[in-house]
């Protein structure tokens, strides 16, 4: 008799939500806040890119819809925070699909010890806030020199 090893059926379960949780818990960053009220607003988490360079880090905060007048930069010790709120107008628009409406974002960072605090700059143009945080001068890589001997 020819016996063949049977093999279970995989048991494929699609779960449509499960992967939007894991998404939404690794894509936040410490120190976003979400700020819930009783009106229907609805708070983002603006996308943020960070470049290092040796005499400064910058970073760049993606903020569609908003303008330099609705952002707020302030840096208290060792952390820096960006806040915007947008004046959302009772809006009588018969919406069947509205994917965006942003009615502010908080998110905070930590700074490191070689940043100067005093020395921050900050752009906006186009819908990108581009932070310039410079480092002190002790912090500064300094290229090799050569020493003579007396």
């Amino acid at each position: 008799m020819n016996y063949t090893a049977r093999r279970p059926k995989a048991r494929v379960t699609y779960q449509p939500y499960f992967g939007n949780l894991i998404n939404e818990f690794f894509n936040t960053a410490v120190g976003d806040v979400y700020k819930k009220t009783e009106s229907k607003q609805s708070f983002t988490n603006p996308a943020v890119n960070v470049i290092s360079y040796d005499d400064r880090t910058v970073l760049q905060v993606a903020l569609p819809g908003f303008s330099k007048k609705e952002v707020n930069i302030t840096v208290d010790q060792d952390t820096l925070t960006i806040e915007g709120t947008q004046d959302q107008a009772d809006n009588t628009e018969n919406y069947r699909l509205r994917e965006f409406n942003y009615a502010g974002f908080k998110k905070s960072f930590r700074l490191p010890e070689d940043i100067d605090t005093d020395k921050i700059r900050a752009n906006f143009k186009s819908g990108i806030l581009k932070l310039e945080l410079y480092k002190k001068e002790e912090a500064i890589p300094q290229p090799a020199r050569s020493i003579e001997i007396a």
